[in-house]
């Protein structure tokens, strides 16, 4: 017997508890790594307008999935339309009246919401960290697609949405060489440079570059990625080796 997961409903039940345990907040991280990076990007409004207080400083952190790669680039908006059916996105509380209108139109796409949350919280700070060929998105989008994407692609396929993301002033990216998945809930987030997992480079450490990010205090890290400069906008062809990096993405931040 098929069993239908009730995921949105979960989420605000447990939102909605959360906001009446928690009526002052000093800080907020609103994380996720993963699908769980998915999904804070999707709730970010949903999340940060519910929980946030006066005077809360926040931070929002992406693990490891780019959402807006979700998708191929190409016949890109049928395949959304289908997934989004299937998964009942339009019905979802966390969307806007104007989103569940473009969802119901298939004009909606995996980014926006992401994108329209940085507009709305313009004093957030918007994170992502992510692997330049991560072996789990790989094997996502391959099965997306229904064949093998390979690392090359799907890396300038990221590389475009992280560098739509980062025309935001509060959005920054961490770009390491190599096909980690997950850093949040592993040793390598204390061990990561630009140059790999395990480290490695002169590249500032992915949790020094974390740490100055949570705090309101201290500067806006810059975007973090080593390599060669590509812009991906100018390659018809996905770049190889996968080690470069969008000029966009690799400068320092404001």
């Amino acid at each position: 017997e098929m069993v239908q997961l009730r995921g949105a409903l979960n989420a605000e039940a447990v939102l909605q508890w959360t906001a009446a345990q928690f009526p002052v907040l000093d800080r907020l991280i609103v994380g996720g790594y993963s699908a769980g990076s998915v999904g804070v990007q999707f709730w970010a409004d949903r999340v940060i307008s519910t929980l946030r207080r006066r005077g809360t400083e926040v931070m929002h952190f992406a693990d490891s999935f780019v959402a807006g790669a979700l998708f191929p680039l190409v016949g890109r908006e049928y395949v959304i339309q289908a997934v989004f059916e299937t998964w009942g996105t339009c019905k979802a509380k966390a969307l806007s009246e104007e989103f569940k209108l473009a969802c119901k139109a298939g004009t909606l796409l995996p980014e926006d919401q992401y994108i329209d949350a940085m507009r709305q919280h313009r004093d957030v700070r918007f994170v992502m960290v992510n692997s330049k060929v991560d072996w789990q998105q790989v094997r996502y989008n391959s099965a997306i697609i229904r064949m093998q994407m390979a690392p090359e692609v799907f890396y300038k396929q990221a590389s475009v949405f992280l560098k739509k993301y980062a025309l935001e002033p509060n959005f920054r990216s961490y770009l390491v060489d190599g096909d980690h998945h997950i850093y949040a809930r592993s040793e390598q987030v204390f061990t990561a440079t630009p140059k790999g997992a395990d480290g490695g480079g002169t590249g500032p450490k992915l949790i020094d570059w974390l740490f100055n990010a949570s705090k309101c205090s201290h500067s806006v890290p810059g975007n973090v990625c080593e390599g060669r400069p590509i812009d991906v906008a100018h390659a018809a062809a996905a770049p190889t080796p996968p080690d470069y990096c969008d000029p966009a993405l690799s400068g320092e931040g404001a």
